[in-house]
């Protein structure tokens, strides 16, 4: 999730700076833009306004601006909205990761399947691929079941797996690593 949102911040921030040519000022109320008389509060008020996902509500109040959201529902009011969490998501995230590793458009990948699991280990009973010093300072030694899912792709004739936890974080199962 944070990834993700770290790629819209990315991409609205290019978006900014191409369309206002913002330069920083210690007076923040200058004019950066001499042509168009656009000052810097006019950029940051033209920011908040954006709306990724056309829900209506813009990012700067929408509690999960990558999926459309108009009710805003949080149940657990964690600040993140439910929309944002949970299989829907995960799906829409975790394809959108396959399409970023292998450059390709998201309309050549296909959903297969998913269907929820319960991990035994917080690292979803994958072997540790960081090496710690201290064995016990391994999370993925840890026995904490972690409820998730398996999400299957096709792409190009092949099968590609992710495992997730239930609510935003997942991982590729590179099948190189783990055979």
């Amino acid at each position: 999730m944070f990834q993700f949102l770290g790629i819209i911040l990315i991409v609205l921030a290019f978006l900014i700076s191409s369309i206002f040519l913002i330069k920083r000022n210690t007076q923040r109320s200058e004019v950066i833009n001499p042509n168009e008389g656009i000052t810097y509060k006019d950029a940051l008020r033209a920011a908040k306004s954006v709306d990724f996902d056309g829900d209506g509500v813009n990012n700067a109040n929408d509690n999960c601006p990558s999926i459309q959201n108009k009710m805003q529902t949080d149940s657990d009011n964690d600040g993140l909205g439910d929309a944002c969490v949970g299989i829907t998501y995960l799906t829409q995230i975790t394809k959108l990761d396959l399409s970023r590793i292998f450059q390709i458009p998201l309309e050549e990948i296909a959903f297969i399947n998913s269907e929820v699991r319960q991990w035994s280990t917080p690292c979803f009973d994958l072997p540790s691929v960081v090496h710690y010093t201290y064995p016990n300072d391994n999370p993925c030694l840890k026995q904490k079941v972690t409820p998730g899912y398996r999400i299957i792709f096709r792409y190009n004739g092949s099968s590609y797996e992710y495992r997730t936890d239930k609510k935003q974080d997942y991982t590729f199962v590179n099948p190189d690593l783990y055979k």
